[in-house]
């Protein structure tokens, strides 16, 4: 009987007490919504938190949901921005199966925490996490991690959004073991590896690592999965599907300030959220309503009314099935420099690969 798999995925959450308007209320209804689509756990596709260690009420409800799902996340390049949040402290916050998926360290256990990426396995199905937040050195011509107090590459490195070639060689010998055990891979990650969408230094290179996989067995490589670009896309390239997961909850961010939500920029009363406050050890405080544009990045972003998130069922055979979410602008504020409509949804689908 053929094998399938059916998870749900969310990307960007992006939560931080006072920078966006992100809540654990979001996440709980991801949860619900995957356990009423019959979900077997949920990915999250990175940037799920701003400040980890600052964070402990999302933590719990991310790792001890109410579901008891399985959690699986990845490095984005916001994770270790808050000064206190480093690798070895974030790391067993990404998944609730630190021990028994297969790190990318000698032993294939976690042991500092300074290795994120890794894999886990579903029957048939082999999950392959990236961490796409290397860059190069060029100094030392050595590849290094985006560090800590940091949401990007080091000052004067290059082709940042890499994965650096320890991984590279990792991802390689993955995904050809794979082929050869007859397994099928989901490549999870923050950057996309489709280049269409963002230029990703190591976009090629992964995509010739896919082909060489597909090359040795057929169908090895089914599906690739990111978030970063806030955005939703959808697109098969030598008979890989690449799918594109919009944020949670942030449908547009842009560099400078345009204060959408600015009372005297508005007929109306005040753009407002429901803020919940928690204490230094995550228990909850109380409700209020907050003011949109009292957000550190309040000026800068555009909000959705709900969480956005996609269950998908993959099938040994290649068909890829997606069921996404529609939303819209909070208080009908739309962005004014692109066609926003393609924001609005994650596209349900049915790709079938040759």
């Amino acid at each position: 009987m053929e094998q399938k798999v059916t998870f749900s995925v969310f990307a960007d959450l992006h939560y931080k007490k006072g920078m966006y308007a992100a809540s654990i209320a979001d996440l709980e209804k991801i949860f619900e919504r995957a356990h009423e689509s019959g979900a077997e756990f949920v990915v999250q596709l990175g940037d799920m938190c701003n400040d980890y260690m600052g964070s402990p009420e999302l933590i719990s409800a991310y790792k001890n949901n109410r579901f008891g799902y399985e959690v699986y996340g990845v490095y984005g390049n916001h994770e270790l921005e808050t000064v206190g949040n480093t690798m070895d402290t974030v790391t067993p916050m990404i998944t609730n199966r630190c021990d028994s998926v297969k790190w990318g360290t000698d032993s294939q256990n976690m042991e500092d925490g300074n290795i994120g990426y890794y894999y886990f396995d579903k029957g048939v199905f082999r999950f392959i996490c990236i961490d796409s937040n290397y860059s190069l050195d060029p100094k030392t011509k050595e590849y290094e991690h985006n560090r800590p107090a940091s949401w990007g590459e080091p000052e004067g490195n290059l082709y940042p959004n890499s994965l650096g070639e320890r991984q590279f060689k990792w991802l390689e010998e993955t995904l050809v073991l794979s082929a050869n055990q007859g397994k099928k891979c989901i490549v999870l990650s923050h950057s996309s590896f489709s280049g269409l969408w963002q230029k990703c230094n190591d976009a090629e290179v992964v995509r010739a690592l896919f082909k060489k996989a597909n090359d040795i067995k057929k169908n090895t490589v089914l599906l690739a999965l990111n978030g970063h670009l806030h955005t939703n896309h959808q697109a098969v390239i030598d008979g890989v599907a690449y799918v594109d997961i919009c944020a949670v909850r942030i449908g547009w961010w842009q560099g400078d300030k345009f204060d959408p939500y600015k009372e005297e920029n508005i007929n109306s009363p005040k753009y407002t959220f429901e803020y919940t406050e928690y204490d230094e050890g995550g228990i909850e405080k109380g409700k209020r309503l907050r003011p949109l544009s009292s957000l550190t990045m309040g000026a800068q972003s555009l909000f959705y009314n709900s969480p956005m998130s996609a269950t998908i069922t993959v099938y040994e055979d290649g068909c890829v099935k997606v069921k996404g979410t529609d939303t819209a602008w909070m208080y009908g504020i739309t962005p004014k420099k692109i066609n926003n409509a393609s924001l609005l949804k994650i596209e349900d689908s049915e790709i079938i690969l040759n």
